[in-house]
């Protein structure tokens, strides 16, 4: 896992070069230990969440993305809401621009990394 103490644009432009250079390390060390055999699987067309609801949350590229259902059985989720990272990322924005002047919004908004088409649901 890849830590800066620093919290500015410089460290987390440095930190995602280190998450970069992680997971080529990460890739080259999963493709050596590759067992052989074949590559695909069948999987059904339609899948069928059992009755109940349920939140599942996994780590994405750009932080926590969440996955909210509600089934009643059926072949589609009787309610489906998913959370993307990028609504939660861009809570820190008045906190990172405190004290900057204008000439830093850029670096600073392409350093917290979001898409707004995910935040904007």
């Amino acid at each position: 896992m890849v830590v800066r103490q620093d919290g500015d644009a410089f460290g987390r432009y440095m930190c995602r070069m280190w998450e970069m250079k992680e997971s080529a390390r990460l890739i080259r060390e999963g493709m050596a230990n590759l067992p052989g055999g074949a590559i695909c699987a069948r999987t059904p067309i339609a899948l069928r969440p059992p009755r109940g609801e349920t939140y599942c949350a996994v780590e994405s590229s750009k932080g926590e993305l969440g996955i909210y259902l509600i089934s009643d059985g059926s072949e589609y989720p009787y309610r489906a809401k998913i959370r993307g990272p990028s609504f939660v990322n861009l809570q820190i924005v008045p906190e990172t621009m405190r004290g900057h002047t204008m000439g830093d919004v850029v670096a600073i908004l392409g350093s917290i990394d979001f898409i707004l088409g995910e935040a904007d649901r």
